[in-house]
């Protein structure tokens, strides 16, 4: 059966979070780990289109998500996991840092994780 997140996202994302919910989770440190690697070399890899306010939002939510949940159960850790993984992917649905709706997939995603866990308030405009 397939995973309840999948139904709120469109095609262009599912197949990668599909094989990101089939990958072991990533501890929160290896997580938290990525996603400031990704923040460290945001603006070199990133072309003039690239549109970093929004990889900025997503960073700070990942954050604070990260923060917020503190006891992760194993459906927790996998949309935890799939929320930062899927942000740090250069190519996902869309190339990121090419096009200045490259995070719009993103921010797609890690909504739909956010809403799954009933964090409404980390929900990114």
């Amino acid at each position: 059966m397939p995973d309840p997140i999948l139904a709120r996202l469109l095609s262009d994302s599912r197949p990668v979070v599909e094989r990101l919910l089939a990958e072991p989770p990533w501890s929160v440190t290896q997580l938290r780990a990525d996603l400031d690697a990704f923040d460290e070399t945001l603006g070199e890899n990133a072309s003039t289109l690239a549109d970093l306010d929004t990889a900025q939002a997503l960073i700070l939510g990942c954050h604070a998500l990260l923060d917020l949940v503190k006891q992760p159960d194993e459906r927790a850790r996998r949309l935890l996991h799939v929320a930062i993984r899927y942000v740090v992917l250069e190519e996902d649905g869309d190339g990121d840092l090419d096009s200045p709706f490259g995070f719009d997939d993103d921010v797609e995603v890690f909504n739909a994780v956010v809403a799954e866990l009933g964090l409404d308030a980390l929900l990114i405009g």
